[in-house]
Formats: structure tokens, C-alpha cells, sequence
């Protein structure tokens, strides 16, 4: 299961997110809690209430609590979580790096767009670490295998595409 939070105060950008999301998800075969809020007070209220997310698709122009003050608060809590800003404000980009964005969409959101955003960011939430260890004659040998799946969709049919990264630590 994948957790997304939407946080944005145009209503129908936010449920347009919402129902691109349901869409994407059936493709992907995952299943996907989304949840919706209109202000940074209401998502950063459910963030620290324990709520995690994995991917937060985050405005920046928003009463109450702007989209970089949010993050930044959401990033002392979660250093993990996926933030994608969706703005129309494309001066504030530059502003957002201080809280790592995965990516910046700009309003108005075209799905195609969204759809690339969306499946890299499922792509990276989805990444799991993987141990291999062994002992060669004297040295004690760790591998970190990063398993990446990549999905995608070619006529309904659904295709797993293992990529692989490979890091080596040595311990006596």
C-alpha cells in the first residue's frame, strides 16, 4: 500500500490529483490511500499525529501555512516522505530546494506529466533495501542490493523490470 497526501487549496486541482491518482494506481496494480487537504495546517496536524505518507503532492501558495513552511516542518519529522510541488509559480522553485523535492510540476498539472511524476515517484517509494552477506576466507563481506522494480503499462499488461545497484562493505 502506498499512502499519498494531497494538499492543495484549489479544490479542483486537488480532486483532479485525486482521480489521476485512482487511475494510476489501477494501472500499476497498486492499491493507493489517498487522502486531501486544503491548507499546510491540516496536513502538518495528520503528519504529526503519526500519519505518514509516502508521496505528499504539496501547492505552495496556501492560506495558513505556505507549501515550503510546510515541508519544512514535515521534513523535520520525515526525511523519507516524496514531496512533489504543484504550483503555477514557477519564481519559488528555486525556494523549495532547501527541503529536497523529488520533483516540481507546474499549474496547470498536464497529465501526461503527472503520470511520468507519479510512476518515478511509486518507483522510488517501493525501493527496498536488500542484504546479501557471506564470508570469503578471512573478511566478512555485507552487499547492499538496491532492488528497484520498474513498472510499466504496455496494452493492460503489466511489466516488473528488476534494476539492480550493488554496494560493497568490507568488516573484519
Amino acid at each position: 500500500m502506498i499512502k499519498v497526501a494531497i494538499c492543495d487549496n484549489e479544490y479542483q486541482i486537488a480532486v483532479e490529483l485525486e482521480q489521476w491518482i485512482a487511475l494510476e494506481g489501477q494501472k500499476l496494480l497498486l492499491e493507493i490511500d489517498t487522502d486531501v487537504f486544503s491548507d499546510g495546517e491540516e496536513l502538518l496536524h495528520e503528519v504529526k499525529q503519526n500519519n505518514r505518507y509516502d508521496i505528499i503532492f504539496l501547492d505552495i501558495e496556501m492560506k495558513k501555512v505556505n507549501g515550503i513552511e510546510t515541508a519544512k516542518e514535515i521534513r523535520c519529522i520525515d526525511k523519507n516522505v516524496i514531496i512533489i510541488y504543484v504550483s503555477g509559480f514557477e519564481a519559488y522553485a528555486i525556494d523549495t530546494f532547501e527541503v529536497n523535492p523529488f520533483r516540481f510540476i507546474v499549474k496547470p498539472v498536464q497529465k501526461k506529466e503527472f503520470e511520468k511524476v507519479f510512476t518515478s515517484a511509486v518507483n522510488i517509494a517501493t525501493l527496498e533495501d536488500v542484504y546479501f552477506q557471506y564470508k570469503y576466507e578471512k573478511p566478512f563481506i555485507k552487499k547492499r542490493l538496491k532492488i528497484l522494480f520498474i513498472l510499466k503499462v504496455i496494452e493492460e499488461l503489466l511489466i516488473l523490470l528488476p534494476y539492480m545497484e550493488s554496494t560493497s562493505f568490507m568488516e573484519n
